[in-house]
């Protein structure tokens, strides 16, 4: 993977589409400093709006990456549900019935498995050369932006943007944002019990390092 950076001349760092290899290799070691650090199994809280409900819905579970490299979301609350993730199809059972699907079918489980292989991997996951990164840094806190490649050259745009928020060696919250205006906003790790509300949690831990 090769994401060139460039320095801002402020505390705000920026890793993007330039021509400074320095910048790459320092994406790189972050990325692998992150995965260091990565739990295999993490709570999530996840909260998800659409124009399309009337209050937003809030679910709570956790993520865990299988022996065999599938990834395990299971919700627990305020139902039960458990899909299984690799790079070709979902598995999901739910109210004791299982039903399987292309992973090309739920683009927002495409980014979610994106940003995990990220972490986990740091920076050696397959589906990494499908998209540049882009880092911004301030302080302790960070911001990593996946951009996919195919829609700089495509007419048609990628309906969904993804970023992964942290700090230091931790990430604390993914957030997903779709072209018709719905957005999941994840808490991970300890970011879902930090704060004494997870509006509070969503607020601080959601937010771009630049802001």
């Amino acid at each position: 993977m090769a994401v060139p950076a460039r320095s801002t001349g402020n505390p705000r760092q920026t890793a993007s589409d330039n021509h400074d290899s320095g910048g790459a290799q320092r994406v790189d070691d972050f990325l692998k400093r992150l995965a260091q650090h990565a739990a295999e199994r993490t709570p999530f809280v996840e909260q998800r709006e659409s124009l399309l409900m009337t209050e937003p819905v809030t679910l709570r579970g956790h993520l865990a990456r299988a022996a065999d490299g599938v990834l395990v979301r299971r919700v627990e609350s305020p139902w039960t549900e458990e899909a299984r993730i690799d790079r070709e199809r979902v598995v999901l059972m739910r109210d004791g019935r299982r039903r399987s699907f292309a992973l090309g079918r739920a683009p927002e489980l495409v980014d979610l498995l994106t940003a995990f292989d990220m972490i986990l991997a740091g920076g050696k996951a397959p589906v990494t050369p499908r998209y540049q990164l882009e880092l911004l840094q301030s302080g302790s806190r960070w911001t990593l932006k996946f951009e996919p490649l195919a829609s700089r050259n495509s007419k048609q745009k990628r309906r969904l943007t993804l970023s992964v928020h942290g700090s230091g060696d931790q990430a604390r919250c993914v957030v997903t944002r779709q072209s018709d205006g719905a957005v999941s906003r994840m808490l991970i790790g300890a970011a879902t019990t930090a704060r004494p509300t997870i509006e509070q949690g969503f607020a601080e831990f959601c937010a771009d390092a630049a802001d």
